[in-house]
């Protein structure tokens, strides 16, 4: 299917797998240029090797924690160095901790905020 990607460039938050990983898929596919970004550094080389032997195109990796916002400003600026511009941001990055509602603790309410919501805030805000 032409989308009309080719060329543009992608972040993609939460792509070491799941759903992250075959949207940046499927943007390479599409011809665009990707950055992978996630916490665990291994898994992100992983999914940049799978993309890889699926495409032959490689991607940018940049590990990182997005509840962190200079962790955030960072993927901006290493995709900007590395490409050139940003074109698309996939606010991806997000984990399932499906709990009983009476039973959550604030604690666990703050990291997935700090995940799901200002970590899509600071990624866009950069």
């Amino acid at each position: 299917m032409e989308l009309g990607l080719a060329g543009k460039v992608a972040i993609v938050t939460g792509s070491s797998k799941g759903i992250g990983l075959q949207t940046a898929l499927q943007l390479v596919q599409e011809g665009a240029k990707v950055t992978l970004c996630a916490r665990g550094e291994e898994q992100l080389k992983e999914a940049a090797a799978f993309i890889n032997s699926e495409t032959g195109v490689q991607v940018l990796i940049v590990p990182a924690d997005i509840t962190k916002e200079e962790a955030c400003k960072e993927i901006i600026q290493k995709t900007v160095d590395h490409y050139g511009r940003i074109d698309i941001l996939v606010n991806n990055a997000g984990t399932s901790s499906a709990n009983p509602f009476e039973s959550v603790e604030t604690d666990l309410w703050q990291t997935d905020l700090d995940l799901k919501l200002f970590g899509a805030i600071h990624t866009s805000k950069a």
